[in-house]
Order: structure tokens, then C-alpha cells, then sequence
């Protein structure tokens, strides 16, 4: 399909993340806003290569405050001062190939740009207290946080968790793609309709959009619960500390395996450092077999009602 989604005839603006966005491109999945621009998207030609490049590999260019990368069948994509991103799309590129490497790649690395360190999972409104739902692949983090959802709870974001500039105080979350992703398994067991949903290129999800479920006010952060499963038959949950704790939060920021090669080590573990001192962190084991999304919410909302905001 011919990328066609954009216009040089106006400009669309939205917000995510904390961040106001104007763009010649079509991004539907976003919140309409009008706040004062902080980050522009433009369609336009970009750079073959950076000069005085500090970090590379196969295929991203990076330097302070500039990040440049080509996706063979997409595009290209430069990402500047983290506040511009110049989208070169192949002729021929998928339209929502496009937006998926908008939002799952570039707005990281702009977030990354402007001292910002994403978190990666799913952030949830629990009686207002936002929480973190992470953990590796596979573990069941988006079915737990789909379990939430229906059980009546909002969703403030799916996949990437931004929080705000001024981290040193409060920390708060904004809220991400008014969306849930969802695998065909995790929506044959909460029977949840899949038709009439848009599937994601390349992968096993569809897009479930969201209205009244979704939480568009900023929240504070109050916990991260890692999962992870275990060979037993119940499930535990235990609070972390120090090392264990800090450990937890670095390793659960979204794409942590590249914010070292593109220069940001040092500021990225001040930040887990200054979060450790705010937020509190669980590890959730829950039996590797079988259904347990109910005492997994049970232990979960139990801890949170003891956290003060």
C-alpha cells in the first residue's frame, strides 16, 4: 500500500506522553490536543549518514542529542533534540509499518532525548494510583493488565509508561495511546471479539481502542510489580529493596539494551536511582501453568491499598 496518510497542506496536532505533537501525518491512534507544540514530525529527506557519529551499529547512527536510523520496506527516520523527527517513508511502505516505528522506536528515543527514561509495560489506574505492570516477554503482563481493564479499572498506557520532565519531584504518569494490544490467545480466554479489529503488521495482536476505559488525567506513580513465573501452584508477591529494587526498575525501561549504545548509560541510572527513592517495586511469581489472573489482581490491589499517595 502507498504511503498516503499525510498532507503538506495542514498540520494535525496531538498529544501523548506528555508531549504535544504537530505533524503532517495521519495519527489517528493519538488524543487530539492544542497544546504549545514540543515535538514536530515532518515528512522530508534525511541525512545518508551523521557526521562525528560518538555510537552505532547496524542500523542506527547516533549522537548527542541526534539519532538517525533506516528500516529496509519503511523508511528513514532522523530524531533531533528531542524535540523534531524528519520521517523519509520508502515509496512503497506500509502506512501503519510507519506509525508502528513512529511510536514504538522514534517517540522512545525523543522521550530518551529529553531526559526522559520510559518504562515498558502496562500503567493502570488502580483507585487513583497509577501502577506498572512489567516483565519479559510472554509473562503475562498485557492479559493481567486486559484483566484489569475489564474488571473496571482504566488503562493510562500499553507498552511504553512516560513519565514527567521534572522527575527530581513527584513522580507522575501521562497517559500513552488510547489503545490495548491484544494476542489471539489472551482474547480466546477473555473472550474478548476480535472482529472488526485492526492487526498489527508482523505480529500476533490486534488494536483494541478505548473511550470511557481510558484514563487521559496525569496520575502518581506508586508501584511497579514485575511478573515472573515460577514451577509452584500459587501465587506470591514480595516487595523489593536496594540493589534487588534498583535492578528491577533499570532492567524494566523500555528498550534498556539501547540506551547504553547511544551514550545515555550515566543519566539513565540516575534516573532508576531517583525513582527507587519514590516508587515502591514488587516481584509477582505466578505459576508457570494454569489461570491465576484473579489472585493476581487480588494480591496486587491488596498491596496498593497500603501505599499512601
Amino acid at each position: 500500500m502507498v504511503m498516503t496518510h499525510y498532507s503538506n497542506e495542514k498540520m494535525n496536532h496531538y498529544s501523548v506522553y506528555g508531549i504535544n505533537i504537530s505533524t503532517e501525518f495521519d495519527l489517528n491512534e493519538l488524543i487530539v490536543s492544542t497544546g504549545k507544540t514540543d515535538l514536530t514530525i515532518l515528512k522530508a529527506k534525511v541525512p545518508n549518514f551523521l557526521t562525528g557519529t560518538t555510537q552505532s551499529c547496524a542500523f542506527f547512527q547516533a549522537k548527542e542529542n541526534e539519532f538517525l536510523t533506516r528500516i529496509e520496506h519503511v523508511g528513514g527516520f532522523y530524531a533531533i533534540e528531542g524535540n523534531k523527527i524528519i520521517c523519509e517513508p520508502d515509496q512503497e511502505a506500509e502506512y501503519m509499518s510507519i506509525k508502528m516505528y513512529l511510536y514504538g522506536f522514534l517517540l522512545p528515543v525523543i522521550l530518551m532525548q529529553r531526559g526522559r527514561f520510559p518504562m515498558h509495560g502496562s500503567c493502570i489506574d488502580v483507585d487513583g494510583k497509577s501502577i506498572v505492570i512489567s516483565g519479559q516477554s510472554g509473562v503475562g503482563k498485557s492479559s493481567l493488565a486486559i484483566a484489569f481493564r475489564m474488571a473496571g479499572y482504566k488503562l493510562v498506557s500499553d507498552d511504553l509508561i512516560a513519565l514527567n520532565d521534572d522527575w527530581h519531584d513527584d513522580i507522575y504518569v501521562h497517559y500513552g495511546f488510547p489503545v490495548q494490544k491484544i494476542t489471539v490467545d489472551t482474547a480466546k480466554f477473555l473472550n474478548v471479539d476480535l472482529v472488526g479489529l485492526e492487526r498489527i503488521p508482523g505480529e500476533d495482536k490486534s488494536i483494541i481502542p478505548l473511550t470511557t476505559e481510558f484514563q487521559k488525567n496525569v496520575i502518581p506513580l506508586t508501584a511497579l510489580f514485575e511478573i515472573v513465573t515460577y514451577d509452584e501452584e500459587e501465587v506470591k508477591i514480595k516487595e523489593l529493596f536496594g540493589g534487588e529494587k534498583l535492578r528491577c526498575i533499570i532492567a524494566n525501561t523500555y528498550n534498556v539494551e539501547m540506551i547504553g549504545t547511544i551514550g545515555l548509560a550515566q543519566e539513565h541510572f540516575s534516573y532508576g536511582t531517583e525513582l527507587a527513592k519514590k516508587i515502591k517495586v514488587f516481584r509477582l511469581s505466578r505459576p508457570i501453568h494454569g489461570f491465576t489472573l484473579e489472585y493476581q489482581m487480588e494480591n496486587i490491589i491488596k498491596e496498593i491499598k497500603k501505599i499512601d499517595v
